[in-house]
């Protein structure tokens, strides 16, 4: 391997040198009781490919599929997220619904909304005191995590602000708690939002 990055002829050198260091496991992995390569896989691919778009791609909401109690976050950056990871964002699959939220929520502001006003308002409904009481209705694992699901998602409604100014409000604690505040203003932040 050192010979062929030498001469130049690998094109990202480190990730090879990961994943031949690692070639023992990675040419074992089972999944369903069947080894990868019988599966007509590589020793080195990805069980579930990912769209490199979607997983590099900023503005988005983030939460593990597996978790204790709701904790979306919102990722402005483009994280590069593991397989446990659902992200939410702004999809050819998704618009109409996106469209139609975005539309009611333009004619009670009075304004045109961004995509990442949208979304951070929507993560307001996500991280609320309902969707916390919505998830432990679920059948949690044997660990006692609850499975993030897009059923899940589906009985969480965002609704609509009564007045431009309720909005505001929700958009600026929920800007307030993305920028990562103390502890004690955490608490009272969330309090004024659930």
């Amino acid at each position: 391997m050192e010979h062929r990055i030498a001469l130049g002829l690998v094109e990202y050198p480190h990730a090879a040198r990961y994943l031949t260091q690692r070639f023992r496991r990675l040419e074992g992995r089972v999944f369903e009781k069947r080894r990868f390569t019988l599966m007509g896989k590589r020793w080195y691919e990805y069980h579930r490919p990912r769209d490199l778009h979607l997983l590099l791609s900023a503005n988005r909401l983030l939460s593990p599929t597996l978790a204790k109690e709701v904790r979306f976050s919102f990722d402005d950056e483009g994280f590069l997220a593991d397989h446990a990871c659902l992200f939410l964002l702004p999809t050819a699959n998704t618009s109409n619904a996106r469209n139609e939220l975005s539309d009611a929520l333009e004619r009670v502001v009075n304004r045109e909304l961004t995509a990442v006003e949208l979304l951070q308002y929507c993560l307001a409904f996500l991280n609320s005191v309902f969707a916390k009481q919505t998830l432990e209705r679920r059948r949690p694992t044997p660990k006692g995590s609850y499975q993030i699901s897009e059923q899940f998602l589906t009985g969480i409604p965002v609704a609509l602000p009564a007045t431009p100014e309720e909005f505001e409000i929700i958009l600026g604690i929920v800007g307030r708690l993305v920028k990562d505040p103390l502890p004690g203003e955490r608490r009272v932040l969330e309090t004024r939002i659930g």
